[in-house]
């Protein structure tokens, strides 16, 4: 399943969130919509971005562009809890890194 959709602030491809690795381990991954000149990617390839056990999702960028936060279900359970509670995680993040690993991805075959 992918949901939760958000717009990195180029415009360029979307962050989402997906449980393509698995049912009970939902992340955060990238995929291109346009390339640099705005024409729309056919078939493209999506990049992880988180990689931790458990629930990653509902990511926004900040409007400086410099850090995305997103909703993580991390650490050790609280007695009575059958998993660990909902936190906000926010982390710097390389825009011009993660849009250099999108146009590799493209480049490879599918």
């Amino acid at each position: 399943m992918n949901w939760a959709p958000f717009w990195d602030p180029t415009g360029r491809f979307l962050l989402y969130t997906t449980s393509e690795v698995a049912h009970f381990n939902y992340e955060v991954f990238a995929i291109p919509v346009f390339d640099g000149d705005g024409v729309p990617i056919p078939r493209p390839t999506p990049v992880r971005v988180t990689n931790a056990a458990g629930f990653d999702g509902l990511p926004v960028f900040s409007p400086d562009r410099r850090t995305m936060m997103w909703t993580a279900q991390r650490g050790p359970l609280a007695e009575g809890e059958a998993s660990a509670s909902s936190q906000l995680w926010i982390a710097e993040i390389d825009l011009p890194a993660l849009a250099a690993r999108l146009n590799q991805s493209q480049a490879a075959p599918n």
